[in-house]
């Protein structure tokens, strides 16, 4: 059995712990979270599932570095019921960048938090605690998935 450390150090499918490559495409995605601790666990979580990660943010502000992808990506948000900003944050990150589609980390359910996220355009809401493959479904199904009701698709004039 490999060690934890073996585990969350694969990436691309190498090395000893490495799983076998998803059936569905590589995602390319933007984590989004106050935590460090946070980031790095959900970065090697997706590592490990063979997801690309293009940009790790603090703030919202640190995304305004992100050039359009060229397809659909993930932004995987962290919410901290800290920030009574959120997601208005949120909206305005899908507002600016309509390649992202969002799946948000709530730290517990209730307070309307779940429908809040879902009002901005999330494309999933997922509480903690939560099994990983069930984190990895949403990621996948967020990006190929259509877009949601009510959220028409941007279009982006070049």
């Amino acid at each position: 059995m490999p060690s934890l450390r073996e585990v969350l150090g694969a990436q691309e499918g190498s090395g000893p712990g490495a799983l076998p490559a998803p059936e569905g495409r590589p995602v390319e995605a933007v984590l989004l979270s106050r935590n460090d601790d946070t980031r790095l666990l959900l970065r090697g979580l997706l590592r490990l599932h063979h997801h690309r990660i293009v940009l790790e943010a603090r703030t919202v502000d640190e995304l305004r570095e992100l050039a359009p992808g060229l397809g659909p990506r993930l932004l995987l948000q962290d919410v901290d019921t800290e920030d009574e900003r959120w997601s208005d944050e949120l909206a305005v990150v899908l507002h600016d960048h309509p390649d992202l589609r969002a799946v948000v980390l709530l730290p517990s359910e209730g307070g309307g938090l779940r429908a809040e996220a879902m009002r901005v355009g999330a494309r999933a809401v997922i509480v903690r605690p939560f099994a990983i493959r069930e984190l990895m479904r949403l990621v996948e199904e967020a990006v190929s998935g259509p877009d949601p009701v009510g959220h028409p698709p941007v279009v982006r004039q070049r």
